[in-house]
């Protein structure tokens, strides 16, 4: 076990296996615990305070429980400079992975039933904002302070064309990182969505570019995101908005 847990969490994870997980772009230390006392089968991460991070997950996870399948938190806490999130493990495998990537076309399809379904939940009493707003100030605070750094001003220039062109709200819930290794299926059946810390009421056109860009680069070719689209329905898709978002996820 990890000597240095919290003293209040210690004890659910006395006598469990702890193996670091490497996948995913996550700063965060992702660790999967099994056979301790209390959660015989759990995830735990460990980061430093930062935007978008596990605070922001732990949120996420908790406002989608009963309205859509995600990780339920078991522990959430700080101890020693350090954020501590322990959620339930989901069944199946990203999108990507396994028995799934081998039907890319009908995993194209079911991906965009899953998010259609995601996009069809009332958001109203969502407390965590994906406005584009939000996006951008964030996105403002990615970009390098120095104006010698031909990247940083590269980026500014962008952030300056998103400001003045911003695509209207009209929020939905978005999981923020609609990834094919973020989305879980069990024998063609979901299971649910994990990696919350990008999640929030905002234009549904954020998790479409994400997940068109994701189909492109695990399955390598355009069909699939094609499919995908007119699986979740063309009338709801707006070529500008999604070019938008795709210029914004540089950012992320």
């Amino acid at each position: 076990m990890l000597s240095f847990l919290p003293e209040t969490l210690s004890p659910m994870l006395r006598g469990g296996r702890f193996t670091p997980i490497a996948e995913g772009c996550s700063p965060a230390r992702v660790y999967r615990v099994t056979d301790a006392a209390v959660f015989p089968d759990c995830f735990l991460k460990i980061d430093i305070p930062r935007p978008r991070g596990l605070d922001r997950e732990a949120a996420a996870c908790i406002w989608l429980r009963g309205r859509f399948p995600a990780p339920e938190v078991l522990y959430f806490g700080e101890a020693g400079g350090n954020l501590y999130l322990l959620t339930t493990a989901l069944t199946g495998q990203g999108a990507c992975f396994g028995e799934n990537a081998r039907q890319p076309e009908r995993m194209a399809r079911m991906l965009a039933r899953a998010l259609s379904r995601l996009h069809q939940l009332s958001c109203a009493d969502c407390p965590l904002d994906n406005s584009a707003p939000a996006l951008l100030e964030y996105a403002r605070t990615r970009i390098s302070p120095s104006a010698s750094d031909p990247e940083g001003c590269s980026a500014l220039t962008l952030h300056r064309e998103l400001t003045a062109v911003q695509p209207p709200d009209e929020p939905v819930f978005c999981h923020g990182d609609f990834c094919l290794p973020n989305v879980l299926f069990e024998n063609g059946e979901l299971t649910g969505i994990i990696d919350l810390g990008d999640a929030g009421a905002g234009n549904r056109h954020l998790d479409l570019s994400q997940c068109c860009w994701s189909l492109r680069h695990n399955f390598g070719e355009e069909r699939f995101a094609d499919a995908f689209l007119d699986e979740y329905g063309r009338d709801r898709v707006d070529p500008g908005h999604m070019k938008w978002f795709s210029d914004l996820y540089r950012f992320f």
